[in-house]
């Protein structure tokens, strides 16, 4: 998708703002080419118990920590008002039939610009509601604590503003902070990625302009930053390259060159499942509803030139097993959501069309 205009940079996704209110391992088989299957092909190994890392994240020392720049402010809760309203400044917003909580989530954060003008520097109703802006988790964090504008620096960089909603703390990051020198460019941007649980941290992604393709697709990011939000300590996770965090915010799964990581935050015990050095990419991590199992694809070539497909792979955290389903699929299968614990919808990469993948029987089939 092509990057927007600085105007259009600042907005937030409407679905963001109606939800914000509130082993040792056997590596992968090898497998062989084959023609696209009519349905899938199943195999199961087997996988000793991995031994858990003794060292969790939080203690890793070798970790630098960072200080991201902060405003104090004194502290006074912002009274929103029951109606949201453009401030004075913002003549052209339109007057909009929205639903009451993304209402009550305007209000809060047009309480905030005016507590702070600072903070409008790109906010507006009319792109955070009527443009599919990509510059993802502007808005509040789930728990309605902490407000995230769109902000530009000194050097032309863009980062983000996260400001505490009861006006006592406020953070910048800016891509030059994250990447120094070697940031991808005046037009590449920071992403809020997740919330954790507690509402401690949140976790940030600096990424490159563009306009989509391989790179985002496997998720190809350098760096995943983690920002403690009560002291504005940053550090990099070296979790970031396709990372996905599990619905109940236990796990992160990333890979490595030629690993699957599975990081359980609170003990900090990793588990660690080698992949076949035949797949170049691995990713596209979807997580179960229960968190239980990851399914995710592998491929041997570069997709512009690939001829062998992909291998779809579904790893089940409670025995500690990987099932393959599909090897060499020749129609490009990937996951795209669970809809439920034995049901997944799957994507074509190369055709705009969806699967349907039953785990329980292990058939494929095509969605109207």
């Amino acid at each position: 998708m092509k990057r927007w205009t600085i105007l259009f940079l600042s907005g937030l996704f409407l679905t963001i703002l109606l939800t914000a209110c509130g082993g040792e391992v056997t590596a992968l088989p090898s497998v062989t080419s084959t023609s696209a299957p009519t349905s899938a092909s199943t195999s199961t190994i087997t996988l000793t118990p991995i031994p858990p890392s003794e060292t969790p994240i939080t203690k890793r020392d070798y970790l630098p920590t960072y200080q991201a720049k902060m405003t104090q402010r004194a502290a006074s809760s912002p009274t929103p008002s029951l109606t949201p309203r453009p401030t004075k400044t913002r003549q052209s917003t339109p007057t909009l039939d929205v639903p009451q909580e993304t209402a009550a989530v305007l209000s809060t954060m047009d309480a905030l610009v005016t507590q702070d003008p600072g903070l409008g520097e790109f906010y507006s109703w009319h792109c955070m509601l009527l443009h599919n802006c990509h510059t993802t988790w502007l808005g509040l964090s789930p728990d309605g604590q902490w407000a995230v504008f769109l902000s530009l620096n000194d050097l032309r960089s863009y980062g983000l503003k996260i400001a505490s909603v009861d006006g006592t703390k406020q953070w910048a990051v800016y891509t030059s902070d994250l990447m120094g020198s070697d940031s991808f460019g005046s037009e590449s941007f920071v992403s809020a990625r997740y919330w954790s649980p507690e509402g401690k941290y949140l976790y940030l992604v600096p990424e490159p302009n563009g306009d989509g393709g391989y790179y985002w697709f496997w998720g190809g990011y350098e760096k995943l930053i983690r920002l403690d939000l009560e002291t504005g300590q940053w550090l990099d996770t070296g979790m970031g390259r396709a990372s996905s965090f599990s619905p109940d915010g236990r796990y992160i799964a990333y890979r490595s060159d030629h690993d699957v990581h599975v990081y359980e935050f609170k003990t900090g015990q990793e588990r660690v499942f080698p992949v076949s050095s035949e797949f170049t990419d691995v990713g596209r991590f979807s997580w179960s509803p229960d968190s239980n199992k990851i399914i995710f694809v592998a491929a041997k070539e570069e997709l512009d030139i690939n001829q062998t497909g992909f291998t779809l792979s579904i790893i089940d955290l409670t025995d500690n097993t990987i099932r393959v389903i599909l090897e060499d699929d020749l129609r490009f299968l990937y996951p795209y959501s669970w809809q439920d614990a034995d049901r997944v919808i799957l994507n074509s990469f190369f055709e705009k069309s969806k699967y349907q993948l039953d785990l329980k029987t292990n058939e494929i089939t095509p969605v109207e």
